[in-house]
């Protein structure tokens, strides 16, 4: 049963479903959720089947298969990195644009069996995914786009236009070395992250007193310095951000971005030239990255379950004086013990009425909810079985793309909570307007206790924006 061809229910409704084939909306991202309501779900009867459904489990590397490729069809990165014919599959790729520009059309997707291939058009740069997976094209572009971005942050838009346009057929790849453990990381993430289908970025859950005395020392730190933006993050996600007066703020894309950056250098300081494509795609800064310690848990520890090592990042213009940011890190150290002790994310520390529990005592597997309108998200920690935790991610990416029909954009979300069943996992969504909840549940969960869990942990979540969201 594909997701075009599921009964449609309006807003405030349940729709329950054996599984959902990605959406045939073919739109860059999802739109807005707005006019949604969670109304009391008895009155809403939940239709079960049990059906016979392909096992769409990922494979150990569920990535997608990933190309960038010069407008002149020269291969610039790819993953997995080493893909059989590729000069043969990127001149294909090439001429495949290059009709589809001369019509004056963009060729945005092709369906061919199990197979999804996604296309995006950047001149100078084409970048295309081809997945067996499931994913809805709508995710495959959000993913490509946050990747043209990352390549942007390394070579600036400008200078990328000033070289094609003098070198059509440059090998890019010699300016890009060394590059590729970051655009590894990025690519290999999707499928264990929320982040990117969700269009935003991880949020440390954290006291509002506690945040607002780390942002007011994060402005301070960033006054301090004649940088542009400040970030401080620990290792489950974001604990506050700082941009200089007269700055626009960072956007939620900026922010994964930098997140990527930040993940892969592994120096105590360190400090790496950046583009903002959103903010600037014409100049660079150059962030200054510095662990700054703090008490809690470190290697092995669980994300949520205490914070560890704050890290700081300040993105400068020019020249940057290297000795007075490490003295803004400095004055910003002492109080990095606030954020110490955070609440735990957990499925097992949750309130036993929500379905908190040791692994194996609770049907709730996993759950993100994500701020309206914040660009911002909480996740429980990655299950501990590297293929369930793709499986989740993947599933997420479908039940919401299914939720969010093309013929229903005017009116926002079709169902105010969608239930799933599918080989391995039960699926459920809440999508209201303050906050929108995904959450995997055992394969053996009725849909009704589902429904109605769901809505309960959505009530919770939506209780503590306080604590998780800055």
């Amino acid at each position: 049963m594909s997701a075009s061809s599921l009964p449609i229910c309006k807003a405030g409704s349940i729709e329950s479903v054996d599984a959902a084939s990605p959406s045939n909306s073919d739109e860059e991202g999802a739109p807005h959720l707005g006019g949604s309501r969670e109304d009391a779900l008895d009155s809403f009867p939940i239709r079960e089947e049990e059906t016979a459904l392909p096992d769409r489990t990922p494979s150990p590397t569920a990535s997608p298969t990933v190309l960038v490729l010069s407008s002149s069809g020269k291969p610039v990165y790819c993953w997995p990195q080493e893909i059989e014919g590729l000069p043969g599959v990127a001149a294909t790729a090439a001429g495949l644009l290059a009709f589809a520009g001369s019509r004056g059309e963009e060729l945005r997707s092709i369906r061919s069996g199990r197979s999804t291939i996604v296309l995006l058009d950047r001149p100078p740069l084409a970048l295309v995914a081809v997945s067996n997976q499931g994913e809805p094209a709508p995710v495959l572009r959000m993913q490509l786009s946050l990747l043209h971005a990352q390549l942007e942050s390394v070579l600036t838009r400008s200078a990328l236009g000033v070289l094609f346009r003098k070198a059509p057929s440059y090998d890019l790849r010699r300016l890009l070395g060394g590059t590729e453990k970051m655009l590894d990381a990025l690519v290999c993430s999707w499928a264990r992250s929320p982040a990117a289908l969700l269009g935003a970025y991880p949020s440390l859950a954290l006291p509002q007193p506690r945040r607002r005395v780390l942002a007011t020392h994060l402005d301070i730190a960033l006054g301090s310095t004649r940088g542009h933006y400040a970030l401080l993050l620990g290792p489950a996600g974001v604990v506050a951000l700082a941009a200089a007066p007269g700055r626009p703020p960072l956007t939620q894309w900026e922010v994964l971005l930098l997140l990527n950056i930040v993940g892969v250098l592994g120096d105590e300081e360190a400090l790496t030239p950046v583009c903002l494509p959103h903010a600037d795609p014409t100049a660079l800064l150059h962030a200054y990255v510095r662990r700054l310690g703090g008490e809690g848990s470190t290697a092995g520890a669980s994300p949520g379950a205490g914070l560890g090592p704050l890290t700081l990042a300040l993105l400068v213009p020019g020249a940057p004086d290297r000795a007075s940011l490490a003295a803004a890190a400095a004055r910003l150290a002492p109080v990095g013990h606030l954020a110490g002790a955070s609440p735990s994310l957990a499925v097992r520390d949750l309130p036993s009425s929500l379905g908190g529990g040791p692994p194996g005592t609770t049907p709730l597997l996993h759950y993100a909810y994500r701020l309206t309108g914040g660009a911002q998200f909480v996740a429980s920690p990655p299950v501990g079985d590297g293929r369930l935790q793709q499986a989740i991610v993947l599933a997420y990416s479908q039940v919401r793309a299914a939720a969010y029909d093309r013929g229903s954009e005017a009116e926002g979300p079709l169902c105010g909570v969608r239930v799933e069943r599918r080989p391995g996992l039960a699926l459920a969504a809440v999508l209201g307007k303050e906050g929108e909840l995904l959450a995997a549940y055992d394969a053996l969960s009725k849909c009704e206790e589902v429904a109605a869990h769901c809505a309960r942990l959505a009530a919770w979540l939506r209780a503590q924006h306080a604590s998780w969201f800055s």
